[in-house]
């Protein structure tokens, strides 16, 4: 890791109802931990300050999932309206708790290839580029999990409810403000039971 003097965070989303999957996606156990917890392992095995979860469907069970305690935990109210609620809500917790918040990383929970490495990879980009967005870049695409800057922190807490920031904002982002990293794997989420099969 560079050293790097920024107070981070990362909000790890949690809170949809895994309707396409027909269960809670949070309890599928991969390589001997769940999903969620896999997340949060990672999120704290890294060099980012702060971490947290934001929850929503299945909220108790979730929350009874993580095995560390130095997350913060935030309920969603309003989980049903859309993942940009999400995003909102973890963000002002994250906000409210770190009066000094440079940046912050905006994470799904249900990419089995997620590790602390990407996270700090995405540290390391923001460092070294100096550029106030860096997403991950897979299959052709770039999203999540994304480290923004606090100069789209008012952007973050103005997106539509029922849309991500990915469609607001990484996918307008020019070269002049955006790096990508590498993320291997990242191109497999866990939405469907057919999904599952490209895990196993």
């Amino acid at each position: 890791m560079t050293t790097f003097n920024k107070e981070i965070g990362i909000v790890l989303l949690a809170a949809g109802s895994s309707s396409r999957m027909g269960r809670n996606k949070m309890t599928i156990v991969y390589k001997g931990i769940t999903l969620i917890d896999r997340a949060v392992q990672a999120a704290l095995s890294s060099a980012v300050d702060h971490t947290v979860v934001v929850s929503g469907a299945n909220r108790k069970q979730n929350e009874s999932l993580i095995s560390r305690s130095e997350v913060e935990l935030v309920f969603n109210e309003s989980w049903e309206s859309g993942i940009g609620s999400s995003i909102k809500c973890g963000l002002k917790m994250m906000m409210m708790k770190n009066k000094k918040l440079d940046a912050v990383i905006i994470s799904v929970c249900d990419q089995p290839s997620l590790s602390f490495e990407i996270f700090d990879k995405l540290v390391d980009t923001y460092a070294q580029t100096g550029k106030q967005i860096i997403a991950s870049a897979y299959g052709g695409i770039r999203g999540a999990p994304v480290l923004y800057d606090k100069v789209f922190f008012e952007d973050l807490l103005n997106i539509p409810d029922e849309h991500g920031a990915k469609q607001h904002l990484v996918e307008n982002a020019s070269e002049k403000i955006m790096a990508t990293i590498p993320f291997a794997g990242g191109e497999v989420d866990i939405d469907t039971v057919e999904d599952l099969k490209k895990i196993d």
